[in-house]
């Protein structure tokens, strides 16, 4: 896994496979002089190589599910286009790339197995 800025106020961390990359993207407060910050995640992302492109040209498909949350941008397309600046610069993901944003709410969960430590 690796961690990337994608402006002062945001940054992600990614998980790396052949032809998809996936992580969460991060709202950076309080950093201190130190090096320490406190990283609130207000998104998810998702980006892969479509095996079936008739049509299309080759190409990354990017989908970025921002929260609903008062520390993630009003425009959920603003935070999509700095992860696609981002991978970008950080040669994950190379053009031509077709960014899909989404405003997302987590609406219910569910455990299957033992998840909490204490059961």
């Amino acid at each position: 896994m690796t961690r990337f800025d994608l402006n002062p106020d945001f940054s992600a961390d990614c998980t790396i496979a052949e032809k998809s990359r996936c992580g969460t993207i991060y709202r950076a407060q309080a950093r201190n002089t130190a090096g320490g910050t406190l990283l609130i995640p207000v998104a998810l992302y998702f980006a892969w190589q479509p095996d079936f492109v008739e049509g299309y040209n080759r190409h990354w498909r990017v989908d970025c599910f921002v929260n609903r949350h008062a520390l993630a941008p009003g425009d959920p397309m603003i935070l999509g286009q700095e992860l696609i600046a981002a991978l970008r610069r950080e040669g994950l993901c190379d053009e031509p790339i077709w960014l899909s944003s989404h405003r997302s709410d987590d609406e219910k969960g569910e455990a299957f197995g033992n998840i909490f430590e204490d059961e």
